[in-house]
């Protein structure tokens, strides 16, 4: 379903263009039925071509013995000039023989990559054999290039930003490190035709978040010859994006930036929420306007109503919940580490339970938690040395606290910030917004955590709102 709680790039991007294009959007997107789940879905191609842009990518850039880069001298400029990249599809046959990149690329290459794109749902027949080699080769000649404007540049990771007024988050495809230690965001754009003008915009899209608030590097992955899984966060204010064109040979460095204010994100808000009533903003629009390619509702106006998954967030803020917390435990349950904890400590618990039940003798309920306390002491001290989070955090992670739904905040927090959420109820009706409630909270608990600083992160975006 459409997200009626949150803004994304393409509220803004529509906006720009024309404010009615968002309420329209909104208004359809309401009004339309959800589809029907189809029982045999044919082949995702673009995601498939997609998965082959970004594991190269990241083999690429990560590993030095994956691809030899292709000399300069027989690479093309990074710049499109006046290439009709529409048309523009790498054959290997068009490199220069001396290099054998085709025997290169079957020999070095290929088998190192089958095995994990099959894991990852690729096909690899002979269409997209072909786009995998042009795949590789294509990045071969923009390594070099990369390597020689900016030195040796190494992919630590996925990437993640947050905006918390509009709110949303952005996920470059990663985030790498140059030779002197400028980080820069990669967008890879494995397509055979190039929509520069969306691209563009979707780079300074991210460089504007990324400049305001830093980026969180995830994942397990090495740095410096050292296995880590620890959340890396870079404060120094990414604002470059590289758009990487495997399937051409070709990259773009995007410096710029988008106007993101506060009074543009309210404007956007009181588009999308005029939506919700089959209302559009005033605008002095021509016949020309793209909006009317969308239809055509009343114009109205209104005060925009603060986001919900905002609301939640200050209201657990302010019951005292600790979301930096809450972050950690379900970013070490998404890489496998939670189970591994839970799963560990489920005998400790589950004797913790017992002696609060009463089931057995208190002496032998004290005795069999002496002897398990010194077992999980151990077992924390591995989970310490084998993720390189501290004890302190590991901890707070692993306690009771950490481990339970706040269920009960939640509820207390919705009670005093009525006034709040009163102004959703006039927009969808009491019953509907009943029904979407676990909607709202569910997109606060993913985008208000962070690693570090989530009530300050929270506390900044309701004062931008307030």
């Amino acid at each position: 379903m459409y997200n009626i709680f949150t803004a994304s790039r393409y509220d803004v991007y529509d906006y720009l263009r024309c404010p009615k294009i968002v309420a329209l959007k909104t208004y359809k997107n309401l009004k339309k039925p959800t589809p029907k789940k189809k029982i045999n879905p044919n082949r995702n191609l673009k995601h498939e071509i997609g998965t082959i842009g970004e594991l190269i990518t990241q083999k690429t850039f990560s590993n030095e013995d994956f691809i030899r880069e292709i000399p300069s001298s027989n690479a093309e400029s990074s710049e499109f000039d006046e290439l009709d990249v529409d048309e523009f599809e790498t054959d290997v046959d068009e490199y220069d023989s001396e290099y054998d990149l085709e025997s290169l690329v079957e020999k070095q290459a290929l088998p190192t990559v089958r095995v994990d794109l099959k894991r990852k749902g690729v096909l690899l027949d002979s269409q997209m054999n072909k786009i995998l080699k042009n795949t590789i080769i294509g990045l071969g000649k923009i390594k070099s290039q990369l390597t020689e404007k900016y030195g040796k540049i190494e992919i630590l990771g996925h990437g993640e930003s947050r905006s918390g007024i509009l709110p949303n988050k952005v996920r470059p495809d990663f985030i790498a490190i140059s030779e002197d230690q400028k980080p820069v965001m990669i967008e890879v754009k494995n397509t055979s035709n190039v929509n520069m003008k969306s691209d563009h915009f979707q780079a300074s899209f991210y460089n504007t978040i990324a400049k305001k608030y830093g980026v969180v590097v995830m994942e397990e992955r090495t740095e410096n010859g050292i296995k880590t899984i620890i959340p890396r966060s870079i404060d120094d204010r990414i604002s470059e994006t590289l758009l990487v064109y495997p399937r051409h040979g070709k990259f773009e460095k995007i410096t710029d930036t988008t106007s993101l204010d506060k009074n543009l994100v309210k404007n956007i808000w009181i588009a999308k929420q005029l939506g919700l009533k089959g209302k559009t903003p005033k605008t002095d629009c021509d016949s020309k306007c793209p909006h009317h390619r969308h239809g055509d509702l009343p114009e109205d106006n209104l005060e925009p109503a603060i986001p919900l998954p905002l609301v939640i967030a200050e209201g657990l803020i302010e019951q005292g919940v600790d979301l930096d917390t809450d972050y950690l435990r379900r970013y070490l349950w998404r890489n496998g580490i939670g189970k591994i904890i839970d799963d560990g400590l489920y005998e400790i618990r589950h004797a913790e339970y017992l002696a609060k039940e009463g089931s057995y003798s208190q002496s032998k309920v004290e005795t069999r938690l002496k002897n398990l306390e010194k077992k999980k002491d151990t077992f924390l001290e591995e989970i310490v040395e084998k993720t390189g989070f501290s004890m302190q955090e590991i901890s707070k992670i692993t306690s009771k606290e950490a481990s339970r739904t706040h269920i009960k905040e939640q509820k207390k927090a919705e009670k005093e910030m009525k006034g709040v959420f009163e102004p959703w109820k006039k927009l969808l009706g009491a019953k509907s917004l009943k029904s979407l409630k676990n909607t709202a909270k569910g997109q606060s608990t993913r985008l208000y955590p962070i690693p570090k600083d989530s009530e300050r992160f929270v506390k900044k975006s309701w004062k931008l709102w307030d």
